[in-house]
């Protein structure tokens, strides 16, 4: 390997003729099986201009196309949705990046489904508070977040988590308040 690299990005000069000429000599390859290595290779690359190689599995990568790419990255990252309280448990939108919640004065809880895309990030804020004193109105969202952690809830209007999908369950990337440094969102069992 070191040699093809020498051979190939080393060498000064010489014509795209010489070059795949030592290419097939350092490989050992006839021109009959130069041409399907370097077919398949262009195959499993890119077929037109604007192909994506994208992630789908340890070591492995499927070529995409732009609207297929468009697509994932929609997913991860679409519009917000605006959900007030209820009566009963609500479910979030794994669809759209950004959940505001808003509470009642008794308070509401709220479901995460698992995420559909492994890196997918998904922020929710807390945008009304219908509580009137501590502990009321406050925001109770279920999810997948780990063995030792079941809720994650929300006390104040202004606090936000911003989570991240790892395949197994949501992660915190960060937890705080737009309006302070005290005040943020809390996991517990």
């Amino acid at each position: 390997m070191k040699r093809l690299i020498k051979n190939l990005y080393t060498r000064g000069g010489g014509t795209a003729e010489e070059r795949t000429s030592e290419l097939k000599r350092v490989l050992g390859l006839g021109s009959a099986a130069y041409t399907a290595l370097t077919a398949y290779l262009a195959h499993s690359l890119a077929t037109a201009a604007n192909d994506f190689l994208v992630a789908s599995g340890s070591g492995r990568f499927e070529k995409k196309t732009v609207e297929q790419t468009r697509a994932i990255l929609n997913k991860i990252y679409e519009a917000q949705e605006d959900i007030s309280a209820g009566e009963s448990e609500t479910t979030l939108s794994t669809d759209s990046y950004l959940s505001l919640i808003s509470t009642d004065s008794a308070g509401d809880t709220f479901i995460l489904p698992d995420g559909d895309v492994t890196g997918q990030v998904k922020k929710i804020l807390m945008k009304a508070d219908g509580g009137d004193s501590v502990g009321d109105g406050n925001g109770v969202v279920t999810g997948t977040f780990g063995s030792d952690v079941g809720t994650l809830t929300f006390n104040n209007a202004g606090e936000f988590a911003l989570l991240q999908w790892d395949g197994s369950q949501w992660i915190a990337l960060e937890l705080g308040s737009m309006f302070d440094t005290t005040n943020a969102p809390a996991f517990s069992s």
